[in-house]
C-alpha cells in the first residue's frame, strides 16, 4: 500500500461522514444563513469541516496500520493540532467564536505540532520545493524557500523594484 492508497481511501469516508451527518439534526441547526456578502440564496449546512476531519484520521490510520507511515510522536502532533483546529472550527460554526478565539486555537495546533517535533535536537524539516526550516528546542528558523529568498529569523527580504519603461502604443 502506498500513501496515494491510504490517501484514496479519504474520499469515501469524506463521503460518507457527510452524508451521514447531513441526516441528523445537526445539519438544520448548525447552518450559514443567506446574507449580502454571501451567494447562496437558502441555508447551507457547515458540515464539510467533519467529512475533511473523518477523511484525514481514515488516511492517516490506513498509512500507519500498513506501515507505510510510522506511528509517531510527530504524526501525533499533527494529528492532535487537526483536532484541535477541527473543534475550533465546530465551536465556531455553533457558537461563532471570536477572532482571539480562533486565534488562540491556531496558536495551540501550531504549538502542539512544533512542540511534538521538537525533541531537544537540531532538527531539520526539509520538503522537497517549497521550504527548510531548522529548529532547536523551541525555536524555529526558515533557512530558504522556493522563492530564492534566503530567510533569516523570520523576515523575508523583499526583492530589488525592477524599475521598467512603460510601454507606448
Amino acid at each position: 500500500m502506498t500513501v496515494a492508497a491510504a490517501a484514496l481511501a479519504a474520499l469515501p469516508a469524506s463521503v460518507l461522514a457527510i452524508w451521514a451527518l447531513r441526516r441528523t439534526p445537526a445539519a438544520r441547526h448548525v447552518v450559514a444563513a443567506p446574507r449580502a456578502d454571501r451567494w447562496h440564496t437558502r441555508s447551507t449546512p457547515l458540515l464539510g469541516g467533519s467529512g475533511i476531519f473523518a477523511g484525514m484520521l481514515v488516511a492517516a490510520g490506513i498509512a500507519t496500520a500498513t506501515g507505510v507511515v510510522p506511528a509517531s510522536r510527530e504524526l501525533g502532533g499533527i494529528l492532535g493540532g487537526c483536532a484541535i483546529l477541527f473543534v475550533a472550527g465546530v465551536v465556531d460554526d455553533v457558537f461563532r467564536l471570536p477572532p482571539l478565539a480562533k486565534l488562540a486555537a491556531q496558536g495551540a495546533a501550531v504549538a502542539l505540532a512544533v512542540a511534538a517535533h521538537v525533541d531537544g535536537q537540531a532538527d531539520r524539516l526539509a520538503t522537497p520545493g517549497r521550504l527548510d526550516a531548522q529548529g532547536e528546542h523551541d525555536q524555529v528558523q526558515a533557512v530558504g524557500n522556493t522563492t530564492g529568498f534566503k530567510v533569516v529569523h523570520g523576515r523575508l527580504p523583499r526583492p530589488a523594484l525592477v524599475e521598467a519603461p512603460l510601454a507606448r502604443s
